[in-house]
This record gives structure tokens, sequence and C-alpha cells, in this order.
């Protein structure tokens, strides 16, 4: 958002045609229904849209970056969503703990590192579970899902592996 805390976010999205229209065409026959897990929500361009769209009746938005976070905690307050996109801040991966994340000078994608593999400055240590444990502790009623998206920047197979949970008739993109 700008500083004043109005409309920067929207406006940049919009003017930049960075919203995912394609991907969320491209996947609405198979995407619809009452529950979507979005692992990666970013600042909510895909989790909003969908509930706003009429798609879903309930969205998991999952984003550990503290920056994104906020913004999508933003976002969700000023598109009228709230209680419907439900914002977590956690990461998802094969075990419960910390990771730690290396921060993107763009401020949007932030990569998971060994904690040596960056300056101090560069790292942020976020909380970790399994996909298991985050259902688990989030009361999510797996047969409600109907669909789940993951865009963790190339943790998407650690995501999985940390699932052991069968969903019938689950489309996953």
């Amino acid at each position: 958002s700008t500083e004043d805390g109005t409309g920067g976010v929207a406006e940049r999205l919009l003017g930049k045609e960075r919203l995912p229209l394609d991907e969320i065409l491209e996947t609405r026959e198979l995407a619809v229904g009452d529950t979507m897990i979005d692992i990666g929500a970013n600042i909510g361009t895909t989790s909003i849209p969908r509930v706003v769209l009429g798609d879903f009746r309930t969205v998991y938005a999952v984003e550990p970056d503290e920056t994104n976070y906020a913004c999508l905690v933003h976002n969700v307050i000023a598109n009228g969503v709230e209680g419907v996109v439900l914002p977590d801040r956690v990461a998802l991966g094969d075990q419960t703990g910390e990771l730690t994340l290396r921060r993107a000078r763009s401020g949007t994608h932030h990569p998971v590192v060994a904690p040596s593999a960056v300056a101090e400055a560069e790292r942020m240590v976020v909380p970790c579970l399994t996909l298991d444990d985050w259902v688990t502790r989030r009361g999510v009623d797996l047969q409600r899902v109907t669909f789940i998206k993951s865009d963790t920047q190339g943790w998407d197979l650690k995501v999985l592996a940390g699932q052991h949970f069968q969903v019938p008739s689950l489309g996953v993109g």
C-alpha cells in the first residue's frame, strides 16, 4: 500500500496487469467449490479474486513473509472478505519447526535457504508446519477442500512431502 495506507497495491496490480486472471480462467473448470487452500498466497492476488468471483466460499491463505502477510490482511479487509479469506502467517514444508527465507529485494518472492547461505540482514526466520499439522491446527475440513494452489518458490515438493491425507476429487494447481 501507499505511505498513507490507501489504494496503492490494487492500483499497482491493475496498472501492471499482475492479477493472475489467465491462471484463474485456465483452472476455473476444475477449481471451484467450497474451500480452497492458497499456499504462498502473497498479498491475496489469487485468494481474493477467487472469492469475489464466487469460485469458493472459503479460502485459507497461507503466507510466511511478514510484509506480504500484512498486505494480505490489509487487502482482505479492504475488499470486505474478512471471515471468507482466512490469512495465516506460516510456512509449510516437510517438517514442523522453523525455516529461513531470503529477503528478496523485490519484496515479493522469498526463497527458502540454509541460514548460513545468506547474510543475517537478508534472513527471515519463520514458523513452519507440515501440511498435515497445519490442517489439524486450523481445523480444515478436508471434505470441503476442492482446490489447492501452491506457489512456494520451488519449495512445492517439500510442502507435499508434509502431506499424507487423502482428499477425494482434489484438483491440485
